[in-house]
């Protein structure tokens, strides 16, 4: 459904109405943001709707879905892009601003209970089968700060490979388009692991093709 038939998405033309009514005063809108001190409270100033609308318009990826989805608010989108990202400097709030919005429409629920922190990462080398072809497997256990498994699960070498890259495209396409999202300072703690980490994924990538080439020349020992 879209505008032209009267039977647009309810939700989004309601929170584009809310964003064009702040855009006919950004200074005051502006002011009261930097009056904000805790990010995390920035739901008490705007509604989560806008949040949302906010932050999907300033990612382009996610503004390209919704003119995709209702290619008749294309120009009402764009608009509101505009003052979004004039307005919110680099949503630096975005961190934020996310689970505060899914909170607050969520009865009960703290906005740290959207996100887990890994504290650990556990694992033991397993090999099955006769001894003369052994197959190598690894369990893999994560855990969060408050003790809680948050993955436990037996992979073998081809399936740690796939998440290992996975996970670093992940990564390399979260901060492509965080950087215009958010402060360094809301990602210090990246920032200053970054380096550290890059050093110890090139030596364990060296490890592994070394490895990889031990096993390739010792191939013949079970022909």
């Amino acid at each position: 459904m879209d505008e032209s038939t009267g039977n647009g998405d309810p939700g989004l033309l309601a929170a584009l109405d809310e964003l064009s009514a702040l855009a006919q005063t950004p200074d005051r809108l502006k002011s009261v943001l930097d009056s904000v001190a805790d990010p995390s409270r920035i739901v008490e100033v705007l509604s989560p709707a806008v949040l949302r609308l906010a932050i999907e318009v300033a990612a382009p990826a996610h503004f390209d879905h919704l003119v995709h989805r209702h290619p008749a608010l294309e120009g009402r989108l764009s608009v509101a892009r505009d003052f979004v990202v004039r307005t919110f400097p680099g949503l630096a709030l975005a961190s934020a601003i996310e689970p505060a919005s899914v909170a607050a429409s969520a009865d009960g629920v703290r906005p740290d209970d959207f996100t887990r922190t890994l504290r650990s990462v556990g694992h033991a080398n397993l090999w099955f089968g006769p001894r003369e072809a052994l197959q190598p497997a690894v369990r893999v256990v994560l855990t969060d700060i408050a003790g809680t498994r948050a993955f436990d699960d037996v992979l073998d070498w081809a399936d740690l490979l796939f998440v290992a890259n996975s996970f670093l495209r992940i990564l390399a396409d979260s901060t492509k388009e965080g950087v215009n999202l958010v402060t360094p300072a809301a990602v210090e703690p990246f920032l200053e692991a970054l380096p550290e980490s890059e050093k110890q994924i090139a030596t364990a990538l060296r490890d592994i093709a070394e490895r990889a080439a031990e096993l390739r020349r010792s191939g013949s020992r079970g022909e």
